[in-house]
């Protein structure tokens, strides 16, 4: 009897870029899993809409990238904590006629941070950004135990919410959570980019005066060198992109949906 081909795909608009599909082929292949994995690029319109289209196709799950987050974790039938308390989803599982949706993006973050000998705890964080990238790892960042996390973000009413939003989780660990003085000279062990700045163009997500030698500059982007690793790289200081954050994030989807935990050094190896 042959076995039923299980499905899957990512979703977002744009999506060409994807690399999911390569990362998951190649964890299917560590187990001898035969699998189908699509890209598919939705109008923001038919969003909904395709997701109970693909229910109805027997597709067994699904990743959620940009600009879909938020809408997938809305029309979750359940969720898990963490995507409640980030209200984001990137990976969906349709289990007994239902759409569950969770996220790994923390995870990925924290696991790739840790391949890279960096332990979190005790460690000064600056954490730039306010959206959902910001927001989808900013729970494991503070369950990691660092000594404090300063935001820094344009629009500084965004990053007053997300301080509003998560200091009862950081109070509960002991954790310095608040906006960053960008007139006051602080040292970081570590500063995260999670905006998208200078991935087009030039523009700095931080003041130039901040960056340090003595520091490690991680931009949640990959694919290219943007303005924020330039400048790290310039004063000397050591960079990380996301490319490893996407692969261990994908693993933690794999996981879910395969209970399986797959290579992830093998795959960041391929890719490097």
């Amino acid at each position: 009897m042959t076995r039923k081909l299980k499905k899957f795909a990512v979703i977002g608009h744009p999506i060409d870029h994807s690399k999911s599909p390569t990362i998951h082929e190649a964890f299917a292949s560590q187990f001898g899993f035969d699998i189908s994995y699509e890209k598919l690029d939705v109008h923001p319109d038919s969003f909904g809409e395709k997701i109970h289209e693909l229910k109805e196709d027997e597709f067994v799950g699904l990743n959620i990238t940009l600009p879909f987050k938020n809408r997938a974790f809305e029309i979750s039938d359940g969720v898990s904590e963490i995507s409640r308390l980030t209200q984001s989803v990137n990976t969906i599982s349709f289990k007994d006629n239902k759409i569950h949706g969770d996220s790994t993006d923390g995870q990925g973050l924290i696991e790739d941070l840790k391949l890279n000998k960096i332990n979190l705890k005790g460690m000064n964080i600056m954490l730039l950004g306010a959206g959902g990238a910001a927001r989808g790892v900013i729970f494991d960042l503070i369950k990691s135990q660092p000594n404090s996390i300063l935001l820094h973000n344009r629009s500084v009413d965004r990053a007053k919410k997300m301080i509003d939003d998560w200091s009862f989780h950081a109070n509960k660990e002991n954790i310095h959570l608040a906006l960053l003085d960008v007139e006051e000279i602080k040292q970081f062990d570590l500063v995260i980019n999670a905006t998208s700045a200078g991935i087009m163009g030039n523009d700095l997500p931080m003041p130039i005066h901040l960056f340090s030698s003595t520091t490690t500059y991680y931009d949640m982007t990959y694919g290219s060198e943007t303005a924020f690793l330039k400048e790290a790289l310039r004063v000397g200081a050591r960079t990380l992109d996301g490319i490893g954050m996407l692969i261990c994030q994908a693993a933690a989807s794999f996981k879910i949906w395969h209970q399986c935990e797959p290579d992830v050094k093998k795959v960041i190896k391929l890719f490097k």
